[in-house]
């Protein structure tokens, strides 16, 4: 897999917490293997109870290792304030993901303007074979545009 540069602790730290915090995430067992400004690397094992009826991984468990990689990358993009929201995701699946195999998900932002932020996604297999291409966009959420019940991680400045 490509490497990225690491965050410094105080991000790292927010992107592990931000990962933690979600119920989903650990229920799907996800890892955080490596994370920057911008990127994030997170590594999903097959499991049978995330297999569809062929006996696969679920395209919605990649879908979601996709998805929870593209957020945690934006983390130390986001302002004092600010918050995130998929708001499209599309996804390619490429090679089928089987019993024994364990993918990472290399996220990258590609564009964080002030209300939307555009990022791609790799999902690799442990020998680099590409299992999967995404390409989503996140909505920025700040002030009066929160949603109500919006539960702040308050990021700290970015840098």
């Amino acid at each position: 897999m490509g490497t990225i540069p690491q965050a410094v602790a105080v991000d790292r730290l927010r992107m592990q917490k931000a990962m933690e915090r979600a119920a989903f995430n650990r229920l799907l067992g996800l890892e955080l293997m490596s994370a920057g400004h911008g990127a994030a690397v997170l590594a999903l094992d097959y499991r049978p109870e995330l297999s569809q009826a062929y006996g696969y991984l679920h395209g919605g468990a990649l879908a979601s290792l996709a998805d929870v990689a593209v957020a945690v990358a934006l983390i130390p993009m986001l302002h004092k304030g600010e918050h995130m929201a998929t708001i499209e995701l599309s996804i390619q699946y490429l090679l089928p993901v089987t019993a024994g195999m364990r993918v990472e998900a290399a996220a990258r932002v590609l564009r964080r303007g002030k209300a939307v932020a555009v990022a791609e996604v790799d999902i690799r297999t442990a020998g680099g074979e590409i299992c999967a291409k995404s390409l989503m966009s996140y909505r920025i959420f700040r002030g009066k545009d929160l949603p109500a019940e919006t539960i702040a991680l308050d990021p700290e400045p970015q840098r």
